[in-house]
C-alpha cells in the first residue's frame, strides 16, 4: 500500500545526461551489464588520497597505483578494503575489473565504489578491530544477534590487539560474526561476518601472532571516516569517532 522508492545521489546525478543523450551514450563505457562510470574513492596508505570518476569495468590496479598513486615510498601494498561490508583484497587482485560482476567473482564487492588502502606497516587485527567496531556501534539493535554478534566479535578483537588475547578470542571473532546473521533484517550482519571471516582467513599467521603477545605492528591506524579534506589534499577523519558507543551516545 506504499510503495518507496529509493535511489542515491549518484543514480540520481546520471539521469538528466540519459535523457538528454540517450542510453547509447552510458553504454559507450564501462561493460555490458555494468555500463557507464562510477565515483569511486580511495583513502588510507596511498600517495594520493581522492574522488575519481572511472569508467565501471577499469582494473582495481587503475584507482589505486594510477589515481591514488600506489602506496608510500618504501612501502608495499598489504590489503585493500572494498567499502566496510565486503570480503578483503590483496595485491594479487588488484588487476580486478571494478564492476559489480568481475568483484563478485573474486567473492568481494563493489559497493559504493569505496575502497580503503592498508600498507605492509599497518596490522589485520587493528583493522579489523577498527572496523568491527564501526559495524557494531552502527547496528540499530532491532535484531539481537546482529547487536550482540557483532559486540562480541569486536571484544575479541580488542582483546587479540591488546596481547591478551588466546586461540579462543580468535574462534570468537569467527563464530559470533557467523552468528551476527541470523534473523537479520538488513545487510550490515553480513558485511561483518564477510569482512571477519576473510580478514582472519587471509591473515591467520599474523592474528596468531597475536595470542599473548604485543602487536609486532603498533602503529595506530583511523578509522576511514572521511569529514573533510585538507589543503594537501589529504582526508581528514573522524577522530571523536572513537568516542560513539554502541548506544549511538559518545562518551
Amino acid at each position: 500500500d506504499n510503495p518507496t522508492l529509493v535511489n542515491n545521489v549518484e543514480t540520481l546525478a546520471n539521469v538528466p545526461h540519459i535523457l538528454r543523450e540517450g542510453p547509447d551514450w552510458l553504454r559507450a563505457t564501462g561493460t555490458v551489464d555494468s555500463p557507464g562510470t562510477m565515483v569511486f574513492t580511495v583513502c588510507g596508505d596511498v600517495q594520493r588520497e581522492g574522488v575519481f570518476e572511472l569508467p565501471l569495468g577499469s582494473p582495481l590496479r587503475s584507482l589505486v597505483e594510477e589515481a591514488g598513486g600506489g602506496a608510500q615510498e618504501g612501502r608495499t601494498i598489504k590489503a585493500i578494503f572494498p567499502g566496510a561490508s565486503n570480503t578483503v583484497m590483496v595485491p594479487q587482485e588488484l588487476d580486478t575489473p571494478m564492476d559489480f560482476d568481475s568483484m563478485r567473482e573474486v567473492g568481494s564487492g563493489l559497493g559504493a565504489g569505496g575502497f580503503a588502502v592498508f600498507d605492509d606497516s599497518a596490522c589485520m587485527v587493528q583493522a579489523a578491530y577498527r572496523y568491527s567496531r564501526f559495524l557494531s556501534v552502527e547496528s540499530c539493535g532491532q535484531c539481537p544477534a546482529c547487536k550482540f554478534g557483532t559486540g562480541e566479535a569486536t571484544e575479541a578483537l580488542a582483546t587479540l590487539e591488546s596481547g591478551r588475547g588466546s586461540e579462543r578470542d580468535i574462534e570468537l571473532v569467527l563464530v559470533r560474526s557467523r552468528s551476527s546473521t541470523d534473523g537479520q533484517k538488513c545487510a550490515l550482519p553480513t558485511g561483518e561476518s564477510l569482512l571477519m571471516q576473510s580478514l582472519v582467513q587471509v591473515f591467520d599467521e599474523e592474528f596468531r601472532r597475536h595470542i599473548g603477545a604485543d602487536c609486532p605492528l603498533p602503529r595506530e591506524l583511523p578509522f576511514h571516516k572521511i569529514v573533510d579534506r585538507d589543503r594537501s589534499g589529504r582526508f581528514v577523519y573522524d577522530v571523536d569517532y572513537v568516542h560513539r558507543q554502541p548506544d549511538w551516545t559518545y562518551a
